[in-house]
C-alpha cells in the first residue's frame, strides 16, 4: 500500500514512471482469481488515521485537501497505483495476488517490499485497509498510521 514519507508524501515513492527494460518478451497469463478486481479504480475515500492519536484521521480525497488515488489492476495481477498529493504524483508498481481475505501486494517499484492488506468488494466498491505511514504534522518524519481506501470503477 502506498506509504508517505518526508515533507512530500512518500518521497520514497517519487520514482520514475517507467519500469526498467526487461530482457525478452515474457507474456503474463491472466490470473483467474483476480478477474473481479481487474480494471481501473478511482478512490472516493483515502483516510489515514494516526495510530498514536486516532482522532487525527484526514480523508485525503476531501476536496479541501485535493488528493487523488487511482489503481489499475491487470488480468495478470500486475498493478499500478498513483497517488497525487500536493500536485506531486507518486507511483507504485507491483504484483497482486489473493491470500484468503487479504490482498498481497508485492511492490516492485520502488523496490522492494510486500504488503498484506485487508480487502472487500461489495456493491461495486473495492475497500482496502492496512498499516501505512503518514507525516501528519509536516515535520519530515512519518508517523505510524492506518489507511482505509474505498475505490469505484472508472
Amino acid at each position: 500500500m502506498i506509504r508517505w514519507r518526508g515533507t512530500l508524501p512518500l518521497a520514497a515513492l517519487a520514482l520514475a514512471l517507467l519500469l526498467p527494460a526487461c530482457g525478452g518478451e515474457e507474456v503474463l497469463a491472466p490470473d483467474e482469481d483476480l478477474a473481479d478486481l481487474v480494471g481501473d479504480w478511482r478512490a472516493t475515500r483515502f483516510e489515514v488515521t494516526n495510530v498514536a492519536d486516532p482522532s487525527v484521521s484526514p480523508d485525503l480525497i476531501d476536496p479541501s485537501i485535493g488528493a487523488s488515488f487511482t489503481l489499475n489492476i491487470q488480468p495478470s495481477g500486475q498493478y499500478t497505483a498513483i497517488l497525487t498529493f500536493q500536485q506531486h504524483p507518486l507511483t507504485e508498481i507491483g504484483e497482486l495476488t489473493r491470500a484468503g481475505d487479504k490482498l498481497v501486494m508485492r511492490v516492485l517499484q520502488p523496490c522492494c517490499r510486500t504488503d498484506r492488506v485487508d480487502y472487500s468488494l461489495e456493491a461495486g466498491v473495492l475497500s482496502l485497509s492496512g498499516p501505512t505511514e503518514f507525516d501528519f504534522n509536516n515535520d519530515g518524519e512519518p508517523e505510524d498510521a492506518t489507511a482505509a481506501i474505498d475505490l469505484v470503477r472508472r
